[in-house]
C-alpha cells in the first residue's frame, strides 16, 4: 500500500519581510486570531497585495473556524491593531498593519479566583439564539455572575449582531442592487432585536421587510429602523407567509423531492 506524505516544495511560498516576522515572534497571539491573520496574510501578501476584500465564507474555507469565531478573531486583531479593516459588512477590505509599534500586545494572562463580578440592578442575559431575559436580584438588587461568563457573553453578542449585519447587507444588495448605508444607530437597533427574538426570526423577518409589499412599511423606508420598530408586525406577516397553504405542485415537490 502506497502512503502519501505531505511534502511541500519551496518553488511557492508567501513572500514575508524578516523584520516584520520576527516582531509577530514578540507578541502573543491567541490561537484563532493568529489563524485569521494568517489567512488574511495569504490572501494579501501571498498574491502580491497589500490589502483585500475577504468575504467571512472565505475565511471559514481557510481557517476551518466557525463565522462567529473568525469575527471574534477578527475583533481581537482589530483591537490589538494588527489587522486593518475598511467598508461596510458584505464588502470589507482587510489588511495586515506594517507598522508593527503600533500593535497593542494583549495583556498578560491574570488567575483571578473564581469569585463572581457584580452587575447592575437590572441585566439581559441573551441566550446562544438570541432569546432575551431580564434578571434581577431582590434581595439586594444585585445580580452575581462569573466575570468569564460575562464576557464570554459580551463577545457572542457582538458577533452574533455582526452576523446578522451581513445577513442584511447581502440580502439588500441582491434585492436592490447597491449596498445599504449602514449607520452606528442600525447595530443599536440590531441588538436591541436580539434581546427579543431569537436570530432565525430576526433574518426572517429581514427577509419580509425586503421583499415586503405592503404600502405602509414601504412608506417608511426598507431601513433596520423600520425592522426594529415594526418588528413585531414583520413577525406576523413572517408567520402569515409561512403558514400559507401550499399549492398542489409544491405538495408533489414536498413529498417527491424535485425533479
Amino acid at each position: 500500500m502506497v502512503v502519501f506524505v505531505a511534502n511541500p516544495q519551496p518553488d511557492k511560498f508567501v513572500k514575508i519581510s524578516t523584520e516584520l516576522f520576527e516582531a509577530l515572534c514578540h507578541i502573543r497571539i491567541s490561537g484563532e486570531a493568529r489563524q485569521v491573520m494568517d489567512a488574511i496574510i495569504r490572501q494579501t501578501w501571498g498574491y502580491h497585495r497589500k490589502e483585500d476584500k475577504i468575504t467571512l465564507n472565505r475565511f471559514v474555507e481557510s481557517t476551518g473556524l466557525s463565522k462567529i469565531h473568525v469575527r471574534q478573531a477578527l475583533n481581537k486583531l482589530l483591537s490589538m491593531n494588527i489587522v486593518t479593516e475598511k467598508g461596510n459588512a458584505g464588502a470589507v477590505t482587510y489588511s495586515i498593519q506594517k507598522d508593527y509599534d503600533k500593535w497593542k500586545p494583549l495583556p498578560k494572562k491574570v488567575t483571578l479566583p473564581k469569585k463572581v463580578i457584580k452587575i447592575p440592578k437590572k441585566v439581559t442575559v441573551v441566550t446562544e439564539k438570541g432569546n432575551g431575559s431580564h434578571c434581577t436580584n431582590n434581595n439586594n438588587n444585585e445580580l452575581q455572575m462569573p466575570i468569564d461568563t460575562l464576557i464570554d457573553t459580551i463577545k457572542d453578542n457582538k458577533a452574533h449582531s455582526r452576523l446578522l449585519t451581513d445577513y442584511w447587507m447581502e440580502k439588500y444588495k441582491s434585492k436592490f442592487g447597491y449596498k445599504y448605508d449602514f449607520k452606528k444607530v442600525d447595530g443599536v437597533n440590531i441588538a436591541k432585536l436580539r434581546k427579543t427574538f431569537n436570530d432565525d426570526i430576526i433574518k426572517n423577518i429581514m427577509d419580509t421587510l425586503i421583499n415586503t409589499t405592503d404600502e405602509f412599511l414601504l412608506k417608511m423606508g426598507v431601513t433596520i429602523g423600520t425592522l426594529k420598530n415594526q418588528a413585531n408586525k414583520l413577525a406576523q406577516l413572517s408567520n402569515t407567509q409561512s403558514n400559507k397553504p401550499l399549492t398542489m405542485i409544491q405538495k408533489m415537490e414536498k413529498k417527491y423531492g424535485h425533479q
